[in-house]
């Protein structure tokens, strides 16, 4: 959630640290005060600035930055990260592998029995030797 006070630099490093371990995906929202009795809101971000952000994640290596101000963590995530996948084609990956990386759940892909032949076609698998 942008809009607390942060710094364009902390905005930074906290994309560069999350890129670090290896997360792909990345939403950036506007805060709003739920009540008066939680934080109050110290900037509205501007949709130029989301656009910034979402430009700036993706030059980072995020497969999907969502960024504007009604995102939210949840904002379509699978359906979009999915989407996002198959427009451009980064890699070979089957369903299962797509799946499986949303899910960010590496043992989810052993409990299928086409992995063994997965292996073969999905560059994913070749570089991640923890699969």
């Amino acid at each position: 959630m942008l809009g607390l006070g942060e710094t364009d630099e902390e905005v930074k490093q906290t994309m560069a640290d999350l890129r670090a371990v290896d997360v792909d995906i990345l939403t950036l929202g506007q805060y709003l005060q739920p009540t008066e009795r939680h934080l109050t809101v110290r900037e509205y971000v501007t949709p130029e600035k989301f656009d910034f952000w979402k430009d700036y994640g993706e030059s980072l290596g995020f497969l999907y930055v969502a960024s504007g101000p009604l995102v939210r963590s949840s904002y379509r995530a699978g359906e979009l990260f999915v989407q996002n996948l198959v427009r451009r084609k980064k890699e070979t990956l089957c369903i299962y592998c797509i799946l499986a990386i949303y899910l960010q759940a590496a043992s989810a892909l052993r409990s299928y029995p086409h992995t063994q032949y997965c292996v073969i076609v999905c560059r994913r698998h070749l570089e991640r030797q923890d699969l």
